[in-house]
């Protein structure tokens, strides 16, 4: 008879990093209630080197194992049952999630289990994500139509019911008021392993991957418009993640309601993905009303577009930067005076951004 493996393809945004770090912490306990969580193929908590998806920026970067050097050696893992997660799962593109179950059926019995998030705190979740990481340089209105194709759960999870089956694919909503105890781990837990978590598993009450705050976040995507390394832009995460802290403490929680699109447009995503969206429901969690999310829509009642920033927060931004890292500062001079008047829409719009704070620093203008 066949282990089975379970496959958590993510996605991200929905606890993932958070779920990865309690498995990685809970192994022993995991193990006594015959489940593993292998260190092999892994990175940082998860397990990214199995992925069958390989981001172009890990190219050569990364090893990345075939289904034929990892399949026996979980296989002969002493529990019966094999948890491996990567959120790099979820963007493999359909013939390779193919040819990926294909080979892992040799070895194992497959299951997998995908958390998703209602799309629009998604794509604001994941827009202040990627301008976090220094790869995003336009607002999100300009990419917007862009992302909403991106996050249509029907289309992305179709490739894996194919691979394992319909009935072998756990869907789990992405909502507080739907898990399981109301906390992600103890939902996953439940719901894929029908196990209650008991006082043996140590719990971390820390936001594993907190967010930018507006203002910062805006702050960041002039950053990344600026500077073409993104190497340098990350150089300022930091001390806008410390400032993000002390502006609003919201930015530490998962859930967090502070949003960059308006009520109208957030709407409008949804109403995009209702019917993919109640697809999934029925054909994964045979919800029969087809309701994936049940939170509330955004209310237009009193709607408003999301306040601008003001010239005094980014100085105050830019002081704040200062005294913590000085160097940053003469970074971002250097890269204002350097930028010419010539330079693509993008860096100019940037440069008009910083001028006023750098200004506020020096007030001869020097």
């Amino acid at each position: 008879m066949k282990k089975i493996l379970f496959l958590h393809i993510g996605m991200g945004k929905t606890g993932t990093t958070a779920l990865q770090h309690f498995f990685w912490s809970n192994r022993r306990a995991l193990e006594a209630h015959d489940i593993a969580y292998p260190s092999y193929g892994s990175v940082a908590e998860a397990h990214h080197l199995i992925s069958p998806h390989v981001p172009p920026f890990l190219q050569g970067v990364w090893k990345f194992k075939t289904v034929s050097e990892w399949g026996p050696r979980l296989r002969k893992k002493a529990q019966s049952r094999i948890l491996v997660s990567s959120e790099l799962m979820a963007w493999a593109l359909p013939e390779v999630v193919e040819a990926f179950c294909r080979g892992a059926r040799e070895y194992f019995d497959l299951k997998v289990v995908v958390y998703v998030r209602r799309q629009d705190e998604m794509i604001m979740a994941d827009f202040n994500q990627l301008v976090k990481s220094g790869s995003q340089k336009r607002e999100l209105d300009r990419v917007l139509e862009r992302q909403i194709r991106r996050f249509d759960y029907e289309k992305l999870i179709q490739p894996w019911a194919a691979g394992v089956g319909n009935d072998n694919v756990i869907v789990r909503p992405y909502e507080r008021q739907q898990f399981h105890g109301g906390d992600i781990r103890r939902d996953f837990a439940w719901h894929v392993f029908g196990l209650e978590l008991s006082g043996r598993f140590k719990f971390s009450s820390q936001n594993a991957n907190p967010r930018l705050s507006l203002s910062a976040l805006e702050y960041k995507l002039h950053l990344n418009k600026l500077l073409r390394d993104a190497e340098q832009s990350s150089k300022f995460n930091d001390a806008l993640m410390a400032y993000s802290a002390s502006e609003d403490d919201s930015t530490q929680d998962a859930f967090s309601t502070r949003s960059v699109l308006s009520a109208s447009s957030r709407n409008q995503i949804l109403a995009c993905c209702a019917e993919s969206n109640s697809a999934v429901a029925r054909l994964y969690m045979h919800r029969s009303d087809g309701r994936l999310f049940l939170a509330a829509p955004p209310d237009e009642s009193s709607e408003r577009e999301p306040p601008a920033i003001p010239v005094d927060r980014r100085v105050a931004i830019t002081r704040y930067i200062q005294q913590r890292e000085p160097g940053l500062i003469a970074l971002l001079c250097r890269s204002v005076a350097l930028t010419p008047a010539s330079e693509r829409r993008l860096h100019r719009e940037a440069v008009n951004y910083f001028e006023p704070c750098l200004r506020a620093l020096d007030p001869r203008g020097q």
